[in-house]
């Protein structure tokens, strides 16, 4: 009896570090997966059909899922508050006619840019979690700087779904 109880306590405590290392997978999962999302409007959008007749400067989005506003809202929905969201469509990287979504020409985009080349390195944590809320912490390291930065991302369980109310867009 002894002897199984120490080998099951050992094999917990190998088990330990697969369980926090399959934790920051769903932490840097859940935190990438917005950014990119959050990406379109800032610094990479979605491709638009030139060819295509411009509304005020935009064009049909070409992507096959995200080319009705109501597919994008509900991208938006699936991740960030209401505020963020906000605060995303003041870009004005899109716009929403008829039920369609235009965006901008790349090279009329005053966002359009690659993801910040002073990035080096990038982790995600879990770093802390309640019934209703989580936080992650993104730790940064930049090319120009000699230390990380750190940046708390908070998430919360509005509606039956975990969504971001702070979330400082780092690429």
């Amino acid at each position: 009896m002894k002897k199984l109880v120490s080998l099951l306590l050992s094999l917990a405590l190998l088990a330990v570090p697969a369980l926090a290392e399959a934790d920051n997978d769903d932490a840097r999962r859940a935190v990438f997966d917005a950014m990119e999302v959050y990406a379109w409007f800032v610094i990479s959008p979605l491709d638009v059909d030139l060819n295509a007749p411009a509304q005020e400067g935009f064009y049909p989005v070409l992507d096959e899922v995200l080319g009705s506003a109501d597919a994008m809202q509900e991208r938006l929905d699936a991740y960030f508050s209401q505020d963020i969201q906000q605060a995303l469509w003041a870009w004005d990287a899109y716009r929403n006619w008829d039920g369609w979504l235009f965006g901008r020409a790349p090279e009329a985009s005053p966002l359009a840019r690659p993801i910040d080349p002073d990035i080096a390195d990038v982790s995600i944590a879990l770093t802390g979690e309640t019934d209703a809320r989580r936080e992650y912490t993104a730790t940064v390291w930049l090319l120009s700087l000699d230390e990380p930065i750190q940046l708390t991302f908070v998430s919360e369980l509005t509606d039956g779904r975990w969504i971001f109310t702070q979330f400082p867009f780092f690429w």
